[in-house]
Order: C-alpha cells, then sequence, then structure tokens
C-alpha cells in the first residue's frame, strides 16, 4: 500500500527534481524518491522505511503489527487522511522531507558514502 501511495505521490507531483525510480525500487527507495518531490510520506514503520521517514516531521510512520491487520489499516487511512486534510502541514512534511532526501540521500551525499567507505577499507 504505501509503495502504490508514496509512487502515486510522486507521479501527481510531476516531480522532475533529479531523484531515481526503477520497478525494483524498494519501499524506503520510494519514500526517499517522493521525500526528494516534496512530496510527505505515508508508511509503515517496518524495515528500513523508519532510517528515511522521521514520523511527524516528514510524513508519518504507521506501526504494523502482522496480528492485527485491520487494525493497521485502519489506521494507515486515518494517517493519509490526516495529511490530505491539512495541506499546510503536508507542505511542510514535503519541504523537511526533500531537505532530507537531499541531504541524506542525494548523489552528492551518496558519493561521499561510498568514498568514506573505499578509504576504510584502505583502498
Amino acid at each position: 500500500i504505501s509503495t502504490a501511495i508514496t509512487t502515486t505521490a510522486t507521479q501527481r507531483v510531476g516531480c522532475r527534481r533529479g531523484t531515481t525510480r526503477s520497478a525494483s525500487s524498494s519501499v524506503a527507495d520510494a519514500a526517499s524518491g517522493s521525500m526528494g518531490c516534496e512530496a510527505p510520506v505515508v508508511a509503515s514503520a517496518v524495515g528500513g522505511i523508519p532510517e528515511v521517514v522521521v514520523d511527524g516531521e516528514t510524513g508519518i510512520l504507521v506501526p504494523y503489527d502482522e496480528a492485527e491487520p485491520r487494525a493497521f489499516e485502519h489506521a494507515f487511512a486515518d494517517a493519509v487522511n490526516r495529511v490530505a486534510a491539512d495541506p499546510t502541514t503536508a507542505k511542510a512534511m514535503g519541504i523537511r522531507g526533500r531537505a532530507r532526501a537531499v541531504e541524506k540521500f542525494g548523489w552528492e551525499a551518496i558519493a561521499k558514502e561510498t568514498i568514506a567507505v573505499y578509504r576504510a577499507a584502505g583502498a
């Protein structure tokens, strides 16, 4: 669900801000790509997503409990509705998300991280 929402949000804003997208992108990749397009992200708080989305700042993370899928579905829908109903907060989340995406996941940040790994390995 979250992949579809973040991808749809990216497509809707017509983002052309240097983010990448592929058919095999993970949900965390979709979230960071959407953040790069200034779209607030609503996603499940699982896997690598909490490393990308800062709950309450760049989007909303919804806890997931395997034993309670219906509760998750309702909480997720509520979060989407909250963002949609508050354009001011959604815009602020989008702006903060864009800044985070560029700082943490942009090409320059990835290049610096890659160089640091090679230097640490003695290459």
